[in-house]
């Protein structure tokens, strides 16, 4: 018996709408990208008044459009010690992190030394341990690959660092 329909959006932790949009039709898109963030949408059914007759209850929803970004890397630069940890920061919760996709190899060559990478418990940090000690005066290349992504398969920015050993 319903005449219309009403679509409300709204951010999560909000009461007022964000959106509202009457219609006749069952289906309905929004005309414009919805911006990132966690939200909730709701339809409710209207008489030929535009009573409410009944509302669906509250839906929750992710919107991530962007892809994770490495915050920060340590160490860095010249003077890494031989039995350092490297570790990388993330913007975001991550997935496809393993020792094939966030590796350390001698600067210039294309091996890759066998290394133990471990994450956090919110995904956000990932440390590699190289198995053994690294090499003094040795020249290091660390790379995070772009096949690491986010919870909505956004690809990482490839990210690569070179170390020096003291």
């Amino acid at each position: 018996g319903a005449a219309s329909y009403q679509f409300e959006r709204r951010k999560v932790g909000t009461t007022a709408a964000t959106e509202t949009i009457r219609t006749p039709a069952l289906g309905w898109a929004p005309y414009a990208p919805i911006t990132d963030g966690v939200w909730e949408w709701r339809v409710s059914s209207l008489d030929p008044k535009g009573k409410v007759l009944g509302s669906s209850p509250w839906q929750r929803f992710k919107v991530d459009s962007g892809p994770p970004t490495v915050v920060d890397k340590s160490p860095t630069g010249t003077g890494v010690s031989a039995t350092a940890n490297f570790v990388v920061t993330f913007s975001e919760p991550v997935t496809g992190l393993n020792s094939s996709t966030f590796t350390i190899k001698v600067a210039g060559t294309s091996t890759k030394l066998l290394a133990k990478v471990t994450m956090n418990a919110t995904r956000t940090k990932a440390t590699l341990n190289p198995v053994a000690n690294l090499k003094s005066k040795k020249r290091y290349t660390l790379k995070v690959t772009n096949a690491v992504h986010d919870q909505a398969s956004n690809p990482l920015k490839t990210t690569q660092w070179t170390v020096t050993v003291k």
